[in-house]
């Protein structure tokens, strides 16, 4: 039998596959190349975000001791001042030691302001600042007009005065914690989580023992009775709200619905949190986005939105203040307010803050005041704060906004130091809770600062005097 053999290859054959064996192989590396360059560029790119990511959470950190550290120093200098003022009968001393007292309160409300969540976990020690502060300014007006200390007055400071230095040596321990690293200050994100009862929440729980303000809230002193003409009296925490006179409380069903087309969202998206009970019971609802959360408060009497607040990073401004302004009135004229005027304005890290007040009659209305924030990068609201409108905006009687001290009677109370740049009436608080129709003068001192000086529409009389703090963030009153 014979064999058939195969032909032999040729030379140009086997260099054929040898060309296309080198190809493919220059076709690997290559890929390999690239694969290796996307690597490094990939890996390098993850490690600039976490050096970044850790950058900002260094310095979030360091902002919340910042602020907790102003809060024990600042409730420290209180409970030192409110021991003085019980060591004193001078009215003058009193009044002085008042003053004091009311900065010091205001200094620690800033610093509550700055913690994260802190009008959750903070609400007795906010709420106790508040009412010394207050307390203590309308003690100092007393002391001024009776000559001191009146009834059960000086009993009264003791009693804040304990109560002070307890919660001041609360604060300092917990503030050792701190520095000495046996505890750490949550950021945003970990105290969102754990008020939420989420399985990273829980875990973070078991690691640090919850919240940092436990022992603060959960020991909190007994306080005495407040008995006085300020807007922190005990006598007037349950006065009516005429804005909420009548409303039916609604469901949380309801609530939910009113809070989803309020954000332009679905129901469905919103996830119900803790309810708020207090003066002002609230439904409260969480909406998570890409870019971050948002809280939405809702009044179990009628459903309205009274606050809603987006948590989402702010980077550098792209719009100007006055279109940011314009973005908060359009915001306010879709959710039906449209009897407002703007009143002043401040920036803060990237968020234009607006303060609008209510009309009637061309009187300005300051009991009624709305506040929303705006993000400056991209323009869209990221903040709504409603309550005193909602539960103060009611239709009042005209009688009530017609002064009878005319505008040039009330100009000859104004300061002749002064130089009166513009004239109008308003009405405005007084820290009773009533209210005063004044003559409202914007001025401006010999040496270019700006005030406003309100007189008594009924009676002549100076009531209030606001200092006007002006640059580029914008205007802030004091």
């Amino acid at each position: 039998m014979s064999e058939t053999l195969a032909p032999s290859p040729s030379s140009g054959d086997k260099d054929r596959r040898s060309h296309h064996r080198r190809r493919r192989q220059s076709v690997v590396q290559y890929i390999a190349v690239l694969f290796a360059a996307a690597f490094v560029l990939l890996a390098g790119t993850i490690m600039q975000q976490n050096a970044q990511l850790i950058q900002y959470q260094r310095l979030t950190a360091n902002s919340y001791t910042h602020a907790f550290s102003e809060l024990t120093a600042s409730v420290q200098r209180m409970s030192t001042s409110l021991e003085k003022q019980t060591c004193t009968t001078s009215p003058t001393q009193i009044a002085a030691l008042g003053a004091e007292i009311y900065g010091q309160a205001q200094a620690a409300q800033q610093a509550i302001g700055e913690l994260p969540y802190a009008y959750v976990e903070l609400t007795q020690t906010a709420s106790f600042v508040s009412k010394v502060g207050d307390y203590a300014q309308a003690l100092a007006r007393s002391a001024a007009t009776q000559g001191g200390y009146t009834g059960d007055q000086l009993e009264t400071v003791k009693a804040l005065s304990k109560a002070s230095r307890q919660l001041s040596q609360t604060l300092d321990k917990l503030e050792q914690q701190v520095y000495n690293g046996e505890t750490a200050l949550e950021d945003l994100t970990a105290v969102e989580q754990r008020l939420n009862g989420t399985q990273s929440a829980r875990s973070l729980g078991a690691q640090t023992g919850e919240s940092r303000f436990q022992t603060v809230e959960t020991d909190f002193p007994e306080l005495p009775t407040l008995i006085y003409d300020g807007p922190f009296s005990d006598s007037l925490q349950s006065k009516a709200k005429p804005g909420l006179e009548g409303l039916q409380e609604v469901t949380r069903a309801s609530a939910r619905e009113n809070a989803a087309q309020f954000v332009g969202v679905s129901a469905q998206a919103l996830e119900p949190m803790e309810p708020i009970a207090g003066d002002l019971p609230a439904w409260v609802f969480r909406l998570q986005g890409e870019k971050g959360s948002c809280t939405i408060r809702v009044t179990k009497a009628g459903g309205k939105v009274i606050a809603m607040l987006a948590s989402r990073p702010v980077t550098e401004p792209a719009i100007s203040q006055k279109e940011a302004v314009q973005r908060a009135k359009a915001f306010l004229e879709q959710h039906g307010f449209t009897d407002l005027t703007e009143h002043y304005y401040s920036e803060a890290d990237g968020t234009l803050t607006v303060n609008f007040a209510a009309m009637q009659d061309g009187v300005l209305l300051y009991p009624d005041l709305i506040k929303v924030e705006v993000a400056m990068d991209i323009g869209d609201v990221v903040g709504f704060e409603g309550e005193n409108y909602l539960t103060h905006h009611v239709k009042r009687d005209s009688a009530a906004l017609k002064a009878t001290i005319t505008e040039e009677q009330a100009r000859k109370i104004v300061s002749p130091a002064l130089t009166i740049q513009s004239a109008r009436l308003a009405l405005i608080p007084t820290p009773g809770e009533e209210e005063v129709l004044c003559w409202e003068y914007t001025c401006q001192t010999d040496e270019g600062r700006r005030c406003m000086v309100y007189v008594n529409g009924q009676t002549g009389t100076e009531e209030k005097i606001l200092l006007l703090i002006e640059d580029e963030s914008g205007t802030l009153v004091q």
